[in-house]
């Protein structure tokens, strides 16, 4: 049965089990991160002790130095940059949390956030599994060593040489970033009604 997780601490008590837990697997699943150092010592306890982790973000988030330096020295850590990712999910073969935080800071320390702890014997779980396992597709594979420059402030997964010729803009904080995205036409004024 699944267990409603209704505060932070409850959720990142959770999160960190899975993590400490897993043997077969660990996917991490964050749209956006911004790993503590607590954080890193746990995955790379996690590549020692599970067979496979993975760490799947959204293709656009930023990533700050600090995570790009860890990503580059982590050799087994498969990260995976999926366009449009908005899924927090974190799970071993045990057990999963679906939830609305994200492994960074914010998420963390400043928001509320809420979740749902699955075990492996529920047919939600096989789901989320499946749906995982589809974002580690080859072609959403990244090496962090790709990345050339690392800014002071940070660096965005797409600032490889994909981005080569963009124009870099500069982000409500003042962090230089470079945006990869493209306008869509303003979407037509003609309402439309929902049937149920």
């Amino acid at each position: 049965m699944a267990d409603a997780l209704t505060t932070t601490a409850e959720l990142s008590s959770e999160i960190e089990d899975i993590i400490d837990q897993g043997e077969e697997f660990v996917y991490i699943v964050s749209a956006y991160i911004e790993l503590s150092h607590q954080y890193h010592d746990k995955i790379e306890a996690a590549l020692k002790n599970a067979d496979k982790v993975a760490l799947i973000i959204r293709d656009d988030g930023e990533i700050k130095k600090a995570d790009l330096e860890w990503f580059r020295s982590v050799k087994k850590l498969k990260i995976y940059k999926v366009p449009r990712l908005h899924s927090k999910v974190y799970m071993n073969e045990n057990e999963a949390v679906v939830t609305s935080l994200n492994l960074n800071g914010q998420s963390i320390a400043k928001n509320y956030e809420v979740g749902v702890l699955l075990d492996n014997d529920e047919d939600a779980y096989d789901d989320i599994l499946e749906r995982v396992e589809s974002y580690m597709q080859k072609k959403y594979l990244w090496n962090p060593n790709e990345i050339k420059e690392l800014p002071s402030s940070g660096v965005t997964p797409d600032s490889s040489s994909k981005t080569a010729g963009k124009k870099p803009t500069r982000s409500a904080k003042g962090v230089k970033t470079v945006s990869t995205t493209k306008t869509k036409p303003s979407a037509s004024k003609t309402s439309r009604s929902r049937t149920k």
